[in-house]
């Protein structure tokens, strides 16, 4: 954990208090992605919205990224 860029915290209500506790200087590099074990999630519901955030994760670290020279 001390080395990563960025955090992924799958439930915001349950992950939040903890990491804030245990990270207090780290609000920037965690982010909550709300994802919560609630009963209203279908088999395979829950993975297919993981699937989506980590699609738009890697969208959002694709733009940011420095481009590479040719050669």
């Amino acid at each position: 954990m001390e080395q990563a860029f960025q955090v992924i915290a799958l439930s915001d209500q349950e992950h939040r208090p903890l990491l804030t506790k245990a990270y207090p200087d780290w609000p920037a590099r965690i982010d909550y992605w709300s994802i919560e074990n609630e009963s209203r999630w279908e088999p395979g519901g829950i993975l297919s919205h993981i699937e989506c955030q980590v699609g738009l994760l890697v969208k959002a670290l694709s733009a940011s990224a420095p481009a590479k020279s040719p050669g």
